[in-house]
């Protein structure tokens, strides 16, 4: 029977520019997209750190927002199901840069 390999963390990073939803006009996707407009206003505030952290343990804390969803998301991408991470000390820190 065939071993098979341990998965692996992906390292790789791109940076890509796209819309995160269509313009068409839809009023719930205009919705969506000022709410988290409006997230990102206030999370880059001079009032709040510049950075923030969300755990990777969902049973200590769930995504607040829009934004801490995107950021596990993007963990979960680079940490595959079946990798063993603590959970406790693993999660992703996230920014936000509003360019005029």
């Amino acid at each position: 029977k065939a071993k098979t390999s341990p998965p692996s963390l992906d390292y790789s990073t791109k940076t890509i520019m796209t819309n995160l939803a269509p313009l068409n006009g839809d009023a719930t996707t205009a919705k969506q997209l000022d709410e988290l407009l409006f997230d990102c206003e206030i999370t880059d505030s001079g009032l709040l750190p510049r950075t923030f952290w969300v755990s990777a343990n969902s049973d200590i804390q769930q995504p607040r927002c829009f934004l801490e969803k995107m950021a596990l998301e993007v963990f979960h991408k680079h940490v595959p199901s079946g990798f063993y991470y603590d959970p406790n000390t693993s999660g992703a820190e996230w920014w936000v840069q509003i360019r005029p």
